[in-house]
């Protein structure tokens, strides 16, 4: 796979949606739980995620969304590497769809406004 990965370095925004675009699968190693942006937008391009092991936003990043590390080994990734390969493009397709509704979902502005604002009244109680 060496001739196959690329390690990039800090992108502009312009310049990440481009590597979305011309990627197969998006290996994103956050070092911190919550809810890694860069991963949400991966999925909103409908690729393939792989993550870390860390207990990430199970709303979004779950079994039905993405690939998970059970390890930070170079054999687990090359696993799961292999694994998104040499699934079947339905099954791919249907894990990617998956991943767009629920980044969609998570991420769709009213929803965020409605948080924010049942946030505030709680506060204001």
């Amino acid at each position: 796979l060496e001739n196959q990965c690329e390690i990039l370095p800090t992108l502009s925004k312009e310049e990440m949606i481009q590597q979305y675009n011309n990627a197969d699968v998006v290996v994103m190693i956050p070092n911190s739980d919550g809810t890694p942006v860069s991963a949400v937008e991966a999925m909103l391009a409908k690729k393939p995620v792989i993550m870390g092991n860390l207990s990430y936003d199970e709303d979004l990043f779950n079994p039905q969304t993405i690939w998970k590390l059970n390890s930070f080994q170079p054999q687990e990734l090359y696993n799961k590497l292999i694994d998104i390969i040499n699934l079947p493009e339905d099954k791919k397709k249907q894990k990617t769809d998956n991943a767009f509704k629920a980044a969609m979902h998570n991420f769709e502005l009213q929803n965020e406004l409605n948080k924010i604002e049942q946030l505030y009244r709680s506060v204001l109680q």
